[in-house]
């Protein structure tokens, strides 16, 4: 059968030179599910130089594609590949890993590094976070008003949505909202902060649209501010002077300042900015919480919708319990049945006995078989075994036969199904505890909703 079109062109490149085409190769096979050849492809482009290859090497460890299960600490030492090499989404997730300490030892130096050079190189989840971290301080960094401001520029311009684009532009909005005090930029600082916010709310950000109607009750802006915002183009430059925060920052979050259009026009542009009145403007929620929930996508808002969802979910789970205990208890009947009648029916007891232990560990057969056959090519490849052997009839004709060890494989699924069959009644004893911990807190959340 002829090749498709994608993979001709794909070849085609690798055959002209290109080392990223390896890692488009790797895709093309795990897009259909040939996981080893793709991974094959990844590791040439890996070794010609391709910071790519590695980083989809680490998704497959990760998400344990062609493998027995998820690699967390190999997708981890591979992303220390990519990120070394430049892949600025590796050096988010490596910077993710030590910031965590649960797949390596915690090193929050390091982590500050790799979530630096992501920034740099154009990550927009790490940009937003140093962003904000600088911004509010804490175990990672301390407040750095000038840092904030040039990761947050960063987030801007790595943003690839209007929704990304919208989160950066509103905590710029709320970094100049916090610089503003008695000091000649304080004009300026407003200005940026009203035409950040303005681009925000146009970008639909919904924390920018709060803000936007929260900031009449915080800042009084006058005429010639409204003017030069209407008149500004995107700004795109750093002004926060070295240590700004340190010097600055207390002083004037506490300062009341007059409304005065006096010729310096830099000190009349708040009325009494506190520190609350900072807590008051919405910042990016979804932003803050990006960092932590990246990989598991938690969120803290719940609909009924979604709680009803729920209970479907754990009823259906509930249900699949019941179905694996039923089995284990009919294969578990007929191996004792056998058992205690072996004088009766002989030899025939074992093909029984064998049939049992199909039936009782049925729910994991399929896991089982693949497991097994995952495991013999492994023990090929160490042992150098061809996948395939040939051999010459009378007629001298060749014939090509699959080498696959099927008496392996099948030996190993049965010594598989005998263990889920073994685990199911404490599988059932976990999953029912389970499923009263889900109600109850179903019932907790309709409880508070009466």
């Amino acid at each position: 059968m002829d090749k498709d079109d994608e993979l001709k062109a794909i070849e085609e490149a690798i055959d002209s030179g290109s080392v990223a085409a390896y890692s488009q190769l790797g895709n093309y096979y795990e897009n259909r599910k040939k996981f080893e050849k793709a991974f094959q492809s990844y590791y040439k482009g890996y070794k010609l130089g391709s910071h790519y290859g590695a980083f989809f090497i680490a998704r497959m460890f990760e998400n344990g594609l062609g493998m027995a299960k998820e690699d967390r600490l190999n997708a981890h030492i591979w992303d220390l590949k990519a990120a070394d090499m430049g892949n600025s989404a590796s050096q988010y997730y490596v910077a993710y890993n030590f910031s965590q300490g649960e797949i390596v030892e915690k090193n929050l130096q390091k982590a500050l590094h790799y979530y630096t050079l992501a920034s740099e190189n154009g990550d927009f989840d790490a940009a937003l976070f140093l962003g904000l971290a600088y911004k509010e301080g804490g175990e990672l960094t301390n407040v750095d008003a000038t840092k904030s401001e040039k990761h947050l520029f960063n987030a801007v311009k790595n943003a690839t949505n209007d929704e990304e684009k919208g989160s950066a532009y509103n905590e710029l909005s709320i970094l100049y909202l916090g610089c503003l005090g008695e000091n000649p930029s304080s004009r300026e600082f407003l200005n940026r902060c009203l035409w950040f916010m303005n681009a925000a709310v146009k970008l639909g950000d919904k924390n920018a649209i709060e803000n936007s109607k929260k900031s009449n009750s915080i800042l009084i802006i006058d005429e010639r501010a409204k003017n030069e915002v209407s008149k500004m183009i995107e700004p795109n430059s750093l002004i926060l002077p070295k240590d700004f925060y340190n010097e600055n920052f207390d002083k004037t979050s506490q300062t009341v300042i007059k409304n005065s259009d006096d010729s310096k026009g830099a000190n009349s542009v708040v009325s009494d900015y506190g520190q609350d009145n900072q807590s008051k403007m919405s910042t990016s929620s979804e932003s803050k919480t990006r960092h932590e929930h990246r990989k598991t996508g938690l969120r803290e808002n719940i609909t009924d919708e979604e709680v009803i969802e729920f209970n479907g979910i754990v009823n259906r789970f509930l249900t699949s319990l019941i179905i694996k205990l039923v089995l284990f208890s009919i294969g578990l009947g007929i191996i004792l049945y056998f058992y205690f009648n072996f004088e009766t029916y002989g030899p025939l007891s074992i093909l029984f006995y064998i049939i049992g232990v199909i039936i009782a560990g049925f729910p994991g057969l399929f896991k089982s078989l693949s497991s097994s056959i995952n495991i013999s090519k492994k023990v090929d490849r160490f042992f150098g075994t061809p996948q395939y052997k040939g051999t010459v009839d009378s007629e001298g004709n060749v014939r090509i036969k699959d080498n696959t060890d099927w008496i392996f494989i099948l030996f190993r699924t049965f010594l598989n199904l005998i263990y889920y069959a073994l685990f199911t009644p404490f599988e059932f004893l976990i999953g029912i505890i389970k499923v009263i911990i889900y109600k109850h807190r179903i019932n907790i959340y309709w409880s508070n909703k009466e």
